[in-house]
């Protein structure tokens, strides 16, 4: 089946996905939220923020490291890339990655195959695929932030969270700005509610992790009630069935 996302790994408001399955809501799980110019500064306040725009071949486009490294971007095989942020994150995962596909020619979409944390800096593992399943060569953006919304300015927002669900939800990549318990069922599609961040006007991002073509998106424009907001993760397997699977998933205000 085709993607009902193809190309737009950053889903906004109005973007709804097909196949929707009120599912099971399984266990619960918490946590606390307890162009291309370098700037060779300390991290503005907040927390890291890194971003890179890659051409198929690796060369980037644009970049920005808050650190003041430089981002690199290495071609593997067909539909694979090396990213490396320099001076960014910890030795273990923190924070949260989005990506994008960007192109112009056909549908295509990337996700996050893996993630090497360390104690010098970031590497993540893009994998891109087209509309057949494909492996593909294809330019993609890559955004990478702790305690930082998705887009990266330290001011504002104040109203910012971000949440990993790769079987479990490790601490370190789950964030509430204003100090809020973040909640996950999972399910087709999840659930995840962010309390106390929900001030219009609103972005929100999922991306796919893992090996393989599957892939994520929202299937709902999330919702905001008492300052809590709610947003609808899901996934797919390759042959377009929802499942449950790793995503990252990041929402941020404008406030």
């Amino acid at each position: 089946m085709p993607d009902p996302g193809l190309g737009h790994r950053r889903h906004r408001a109005g973007r709804q996905g097909g196949l929707l399955q009120p599912g099971r809501r399984a266990g619960q799980l918490a946590v606390h939220g307890a162009v291309q110019q370098q700037h060779r500064h300390a991290p503005p306040p907040g927390g890291d923020y890194g971003y890179l725009y890659s051409l198929p071949s690796g060369t980037l486009l644009s970049q920005y490291n808050s650190a003041g490294g430089a981002n690199t971007s290495g071609h593997g095989s067909t539909g694979l890339w090396k990213a490396w942020l320099p001076g960014l994150g910890s030795s273990v995962e923190v924070g949260d990655v989005q990506v994008t596909a960007v192109d112009a020619a056909q549908g295509a979409r990337c996700k996050v195959a893996t993630w090497y944390p360390g104690s010098t800096g970031q590497t993540f593992l893009v994998a891109c695929f087209d509309s057949t399943n494909t492996p593909y060569d294809t330019a993609w953006t890559l955004s990478y932030s702790v305690k930082r919304a998705v887009h990266g300015p330290a001011f504002p927002p104040k109203s910012f969270g971000y949440l990993w669900y790769n079987g479990t939800v490790p601490a370190g990549t789950n964030f509430n700005s204003v100090g809020g318990t973040n909640t996950l069922s999972t399910g087709v599609p999840s659930a995840v509610l962010m309390p106390g961040v929900a001030v219009p006007s609103d972005h929100a991002q999922v991306t796919a992790y893992g090996s393989g073509p599957g892939w994520c998106q929202l299937a709902l424009p999330w919702t905001r009630s008492s300052g809590t907001v709610k947003l609808a993760p899901l996934c797919f397997n390759p042959g377009g069935s929802p499942v449950v699977a790793p995503f990252l998933l990041a929402y941020t205000s404008a406030f």
